[in-house]
C-alpha cells in the first residue's frame, strides 16, 4: 500500500471510529438498541487502547469487580495498534446493531 493509500485508509477509518462514538455517547438509557455488557466491555476496551494504547496501569483488586472488568477489557487488547483498535470497535459496534436489529425483525436496516 503506497503511503498516500495508507494515509486515506487511515482517515477513513478515523471518520468511521468518530461517527461511532457520537452513536454509542448518544445511545439512549431506555433505547431498544442496548449493547450486551460483553459488547460494552468490548468497546471500551477497544476505545482505551486506541485513544491510550497499551493499557499502563496496575490490575485492580479482585473485590472491585468493575475496575477489574474494565482492566481486563482494555488489557486484552495490548500490542494492537490505534488504528486497528478504531476498526475493531467499528465492527464490534455494527455487529451489535445487526445482532438488536435481527432479534427486533428489523432486516433491512
Amino acid at each position: 500500500m503506497s503511503s498516500a493509500d495508507e494515509q486515506s485508509f487511515h482517515q477513513y477509518v478515523n471518520q468511521r471510529y468518530k461517527r461511532a462514538l457520537g452513536l454509542v455517547r448518544n445511545i439512549p438509557k431506555k433505547s431498544l438498541f442496548q449493547p450486551s455488557n460483553a459488547d460494552k466491555l468490548k468497546l471500551y476496551g477497544l476505545y482505551k487502547q486506541a485513544s491510550f494504547g497499551d493499557i499502563h496501569i496496575s490490575q485492580p483488586d479482585r473485590w472491585d469487580l468493575l475496575a477489574r472488568a474494565k482492566w481486563e477489557a482494555w488489557h486484552q487488547f495490548k500490542g494492537l495498534d490505534s488504528t486497528s483498535a478504531k476498526q475493531q470497535y467499528v465492527d464490534t459496534l455494527i455487529g451489535c446493531v445487526i445482532l438488536v436489529s435481527s432479534f427486533l425483525g428489523l432486516k433491512d436496516m
